[in-house]
């Protein structure tokens, strides 16, 4: 098995902090409706981007100290939906380290050192 090159990570970092990862849901859905946007957005576009750990992470805070809104990237709404709670926040984020730990190790225990 090849290791992952160090321009991976980058480009995984990309994905997230640049908001690419917001814009594959939307650009799906353009394809689908025949390359024009739709009237309204489906519930799943924001869930998916709620999948984000970028996104994941500010919910957390914004939800555990609402004085910090100031500054982040991504404002959730005043009446938030279940997957923009902070519990839901923490649930994405917690499974992205859980992924990614065990990925590691799985690579790890497959790598003949």
């Amino acid at each position: 098995m090849l290791p992952i090159p160090e321009p991976a990570a980058f480009g995984v970092f990309v994905l997230f902090f640049f908001q690419l990862w917001v814009q594959f849901p939307r650009a799906e859905l353009y394809v689908r409706h025949e390359l024009s946007f739709p009237e309204t957005t489906p519930e799943w576009v924001a869930f998916v981007s709620a999948l984000n750990p970028i996104a994941a992470y500010t919910h957390l805070l914004t939800g555990l100290f609402p004085d910090l809104d100031a500054g982040t990237l991504v404002r959730p709404p005043s009446d938030p939906a279940f997957y923009e709670d902070p519990t839901f926040a923490l649930v994405v984020l917690v499974g992205w380290i859980v992924a990614a730990v065990g990925f590691s190790y799985r690579r790890f225990r497959a790598t003949d050192i």
